[in-house]
């Protein structure tokens, strides 16, 4: 498939290939450079940052020490990476 490129070296991936791959807007991809040309590749990769937040929202009325937090931090941890997979 044929793309142009444009001022500061953008292109478009053609919407075939972005529906057949689930590229959606926003969505990151990475360039690499190989022996006979570039090959792009989706990321399909959240953040894991970004799923804990809020998370300590249900215990704003308590107060909770380190123990309790490194314990609730590996349980939604565990919980978004299950959510990604399944």
């Amino acid at each position: 498939m044929l793309a142009k490129v444009f001022g500061k070296g953008q292109i478009v991936i053609p919407v075939m290939l972005r529906k057949k791959l689930n590229i959606k807007i926003g969505d990151k991809v990475n360039i690499m450079e190989e022996e006979d040309g570039v090959k792009i590749i989706p990321i399909k990769q959240s953040e894991p940052i970004i799923n804990l937040a809020g998370i300590f929202s249900k215990y704003a009325s308590q107060r909770i020490n380190d123990n309790q937090i490194s314990k609730i931090t590996e349980s939604e941890l565990i919980k978004s990476y299950q959510n990604e997979i399944y």
